[in-house]
């Protein structure tokens, strides 16, 4: 429920910023999913500091798996850097484990490593009026 109120609160529509971004290209279409990779992880990190240890790891993988592996990762590996694409695949693992842990300044640190990261090349994409091919 969280996950969804933080992607109203940022005028994210999730059924749009979602879909398969073949066709032409949207204005912001990449920052959107960004943002929604951004409110999936801040999701997972509210409920690893509320002790849900194994619900966050999900929501980990649920974010790689939903907002960044099918476009953004893509996109990452073919118009920016497979070394940044495979660094930012890698985090989402230690992540995973660092929530498994119960390292919370790991945490804190490795989320807004992905999230830089993943807005960087977002803008970068937008910028380029990028689309899947």
């Amino acid at each position: 429920m969280l996950f969804l109120t933080l992607l109203a609160c940022h005028g994210v529509d999730l059924l749009g910023a979602m879909s398969h971004s073949e066709g032409p290209y949207m204005e912001g279409m990449w920052e959107a999913r960004a943002l929604t990779l951004q409110a999936g992880l801040a999701e997972a990190e509210a409920l690893h500091g509320a002790g849900q240890a194994n619900a966050a790891k999900r929501m980990v993988r649920d974010v790689y798996q939903g907002s960044f592996e099918p476009e953004l990762e893509v996109l990452v590996r073919e118009q920016g850097s497979r070394a940044l694409a495979a660094e930012l695949e890698y985090s989402f693992g230690l992540l995973e484990r660092a929530m498994g842990q119960g390292d919370a300044e790991r945490v804190t640190s490795l989320r807004s490593e992905i999230e830089a990261g993943v807005f960087a090349q977002a803008q970068d994409f937008d910028t380029r009026k990028l689309v899947l091919r």
